[in-house]
């Protein structure tokens, strides 16, 4: 009987699936495994579900979609950003069930150690000036007025659910595969404390980087594609 693979890649704050279509693909074409990107509620095809905004509560209807849509045998998780944290707390429950994990890829976020949002300043100027810090193309997606209000919703309640952050579940098992990506002029990324990754316990760890900011991962499918084949 042959092993069901499945790669998840898990969007950033504010990010859509579709957004993750062409690196998924890519992926799915340089290792021939199955790939798929996980939507959460309240945007894209899910725009008329509740928004998660509790991280406990999104973590545990995540692992239920999974289990019921995206059932595998062995799952490497892709997270960017925000997604990083639930790549990351996905895999530890997976882990922990007996599931087995081959590889936890996590992007754009400098350590596995929360810190919180001042969501008092994210008024829609400050969020619209915070994309632009972090790559001002993507900040000029939403310059449409027809657009930013949907955006900023989503956004919003991103924030929300990122300072409900909360370790859902205890590391009881070695990473068997922890890679670290992230782009060389991304901001948020602060060098000196990307060791703290390390202290996950892992039986290989890895740290790439990018030409690029905090979305690097946009415009380099290709090489992603064939870096994350040689990693898995």
């Amino acid at each position: 009987m042959s092993c069901v693979k499945k790669i998840i890649f898990f969007p950033h704050a504010g990010g859509l699936a579709y957004s993750y279509f062409k690196l998924a693909h890519k992926v799915e074409e340089n290792t021939g495994i199955s790939t798929s990107v996980y939507e959460y509620a309240g945007r894209g095809e899910r725009q008329k579900e509740a928004a998660f905004i509790d991280f406990k509560a999104a973590i545990e209807s995540i692992l239920q979609d999974i289990y019921k849509n995206f059932p595998a045998d062995d799952y490497i998780f892709f997270g960017h950003s925000m997604g990083s944290y639930i790549a990351l707390e996905v895999a530890k429950y997976m882990m922990n069930e007996g599931k087995n994990v081959n590889a936890l890829i996590v992007s754009g976020l400098t350590s596995p150690n929360f810190k919180k949002i001042d969501v008092n300043k994210m008024n829609d100027e400050n969020i619209m000036r915070y994309l632009k810090v972090l790559n001002k193309n993507r900040g000029e997606i939403v310059e449409k007025e027809s657009l930013k209000k949907m955006y900023m919703n989503i956004i919003k309640n991103d924030f929300l659910l990122i300072n409900s952050y909360i370790e859902c579940h205890k590391q009881t098992k070695p990473f068997k595969k922890l890679i670290v990506l992230y782009g060389l002029e991304d901001p948020l990324i602060k060098e000196d404390k990307l060791e703290e990754w390390t202290k996950l316990e892992n039986e290989h760890f890895d740290i790439a980087t990018y030409a690029g900011n905090h979305f690097y991962i946009f415009g380099k499918e290709e090489e992603l594609g064939k870096d994350i084949c040689g990693w898995i």
